[in-house]
């Protein structure tokens, strides 16, 4: 911390060497303000922390995946979504999470992804859960320009259908019940007259 003549304080990087100039013993110091760099570093920091506790916490489950498609990354959302832990879901391959069926088509939209021809991409699909069970989910992936060779290439968000599934089958069912309904009365009304 040095202190300019006004008497305010900045943040500074020092740095002295000692040293004999002629006959004299010499001490020379130089004194550079790195408090505009130190707080660029913090925010910089605080820009990071934001960004990680938005992709724990996001309520979608959200993996970064490499150029081959292994898992590098999955927030909390993922894991649940999956029903595995992290442990067990980094490190593997994204296509081996995907029923065997649907597997050839998202193949084929993860390779217009990395090679380019397609920035984003969604899809409806069967997910496998650790225990082998399938969800239905719908996927949103994105491809991350400025990934490096080794870094991630793509972004996959995806969320749980089953419930929006499950509502849609009892609307269907409830729509059979009132025609099966409907059918009877229009006998009862038949046999009536």
């Amino acid at each position: 911390w040095a202190l300019r003549a006004d008497g305010s304080g900045y943040s500074a990087d020092v740095h002295v060497f000692g040293g004999a100039f002629g006959k004299e013993e010499v001490v020379v110091a130089s004194l550079n303000d790195v408090s505009e760099q130190e707080q660029a570093e913090r925010e910089l920091e605080r820009k990071r922390h934001e960004q990680a506790l938005l992709m724990r916490y996001a309520p979608i489950g959200i993996v970064l995946l490499d150029r081959d498609g292994t898992i590098l990354l999955a927030n909390d959302a993922a894991l649940t979504l999956c029903g595995q832990t992290e442990s067990e879901l980094v490190g593997t391959a994204a296509i081996d999470k995907i029923d065997p069926a649907d597997r050839p088509g998202i193949r084929r939209q993860f390779l217009r992804m990395v090679t380019g021809r397609a920035n984003y991409l969604t899809s409806t699909h069967q997910r496998m859960r650790g225990d082998g069970s399938l969800i239905p989910v719908r996927t949103y992936n994105a491809v991350i320009p400025e990934s490096l060779a080794d870094g991630p290439a793509l972004l996959s968000m995806f969320e749980d259908l089953s419930e929006e599934y499950a509502r849609d089958a009892e609307l269907t069912r409830q729509r059979e019940r009132l025609a099966h309904v409907g059918r009877l009365s229009q006998l009862g009304e038949m046999a009536a007259g």
